[in-house]
């Protein structure tokens, strides 16, 4: 269940790279018009927007992985118990 949250996570994020990617052509566009002090705000501003953007990709891709192999590991387990309980060795 959880990974189904995850995944479905996952799929919104990616949903939302063409609006990140349009926020940083419009960006890109004003900091170019604005003045100079103008223009370093939004840098930073969107600097800090594609940071934490990133680590929030990074950080649902990280977890996706880990609870893929969790479970894995589990199937795996859940076999060896049903081998050796009927008494069958790997």
């Amino acid at each position: 269940m959880y990974i189904i949250c995850l995944k479905e996570l996952q799929v919104d994020i990616q949903d939302h790279v063409t609006n990140v990617e349009y926020i940083n052509r419009t960006g890109n566009e004003l900091h170019k018009k604005s003045s100079d002090d103008k223009a370093e705000k939004l840098k930073s501003d969107l600097d800090r927007l594609n940071a934490r953007w990133g680590n929030v990709s990074t950080a649902i891709d990280d977890r996706v992985d880990k609870l893929e192999a969790t479970i894995e590991q589990l199937k795996q387990y859940q076999v060896r118990a049903v081998l050796l309980s009927t008494g069958r060795h790997i």
